[in-house]
């Protein structure tokens, strides 16, 4: 038969647990509360400094690769991607963009500029 000073520790305990779910619910809701509304999951994603917002080059990346097509006809994706150092997927999407505007021209895997 268990002794009553470890009876009424057990109960100290458990009803601590239960104040402690019960904060732990409090601040969850007060957090999501400050970050509008929104459960956090984990780290927010770094700021980059000053907190101004990047700028953007309009059509860089679109005129280099208008460029090397010009001075390569029939260059592929990874030739292409290898020479301006970006990732293939991104320049699938670029390229299609240029092919939908007429600039290229895909035969196969090759593209040409367009004439």
């Amino acid at each position: 038969m268990p002794r009553t000073a470890e009876v009424m520790a057990r109960q100290l305990i458990e009803r601590r647990l239960a104040e402690l779910d019960e904060e732990r619910g409090r601040l969850e809701r007060a957090l999501a509360g400050l970050d509008g509304g929104t459960e956090r999951r984990g780290p927010s994603r770094p700021t980059r400094g000053r907190g101004r917002p990047r700028r953007r080059r309009k059509g860089g990346r679109s005129a280099q690769v208008q460029k090397l097509i010009a001075a390569n006809p029939g260059a592929t994706v990874p030739d292409i991607a290898k020479s301006l150092r970006i990732k293939p997927p991104y320049l699938y999407t670029l390229l299609g963009k240029l092919a939908k505007e007429g600039v290229v021209q895909k035969k196969g895997r090759q593209y040409f500029p367009a004439a």
